[in-house]
């Protein structure tokens, strides 16, 4: 079977691939992506350095769910107060958008390994969107405890876990940060679940 998506830097368009199967520098195939996959990004900002360096087990600082299904596909994440005037919340917006170059400089997708994955995703999916629906607000506390705030991994995890599926198997990570000492939910986590696969 062919690799889902293996890219670690942006590669340019061959002349002649068709637009409606490759989003952005990053040569993604869309036709290869289905709903509840979780798509990771690196980022370039100060919050994604800070990420990066809390989390040394992953080149990723950035993760959403995403929805297949209308002309391009969506990722629904948490937005960070990391751009001024974008509102700090659970947000649905394209691919293209999500992993746009000046923001990105690497890229990957996990999916669900499970006989009924579909059925889960699909689950994970409608709970995502109803975070968005609601516009619940970042949280700027990174406190897994509440649920009416949201950070990124928290998002995917909280999703699955509506779906019947906890990703982590209820193991986070122990750390003392300048938010204070606690139990966080790192990029590490759900890139190493035992419940997902990279293609």
């Amino acid at each position: 079977m062919a690799p889902l998506l293996i890219i670690l830097f942006p590669t340019p368009l061959a002349t002649g691939d068709r637009q409606d199967s490759i989003d952005s520098e990053f040569g993604i195939d869309t036709r290869l992506l289905e709903t509840g996959d979780l798509i990771f990004r690196r980022g370039e900002s100060l919050a994604s350095r800070l990420v990066l360096l809390a989390d040394s087990q992953s080149v990723y600082s950035h993760v959403g769910l995403l929805l297949v299904g209308g002309s391009h596909p969506l990722v629904v994440h948490v937005v960070s107060p990391e751009t001024f005037g974008d509102p700090a919340s659970v947000q649905v917006e394209p691919l293209a958008t999500f992993i746009a170059g000046q923001r990105t400089s690497a890229v990957t997708v996990r999916r669900l390994d499970h006989p009924q994955s579909g059925h889960y995703a699909s689950l994970a999916a409608e709970a995502a969107s109803a975070y968005a629906r609601q516009a619940l607000p970042f949280d700027g506390r990174f406190d897994l405890e509440s649920k009416d705030r949201l950070y990124c991994t928290e998002l995917v995890w909280r999703a699955y876990l509506e779906a019947g599926i906890d990703l982590v198997d209820g193991v986070f990570v122990r750390l003392a940060t300048p938010f204070g000492k606690g139990r966080f939910l790192l990029p590490s986590s759900l890139l190493n679940s035992r419940y997902l696969r990279e293609h």
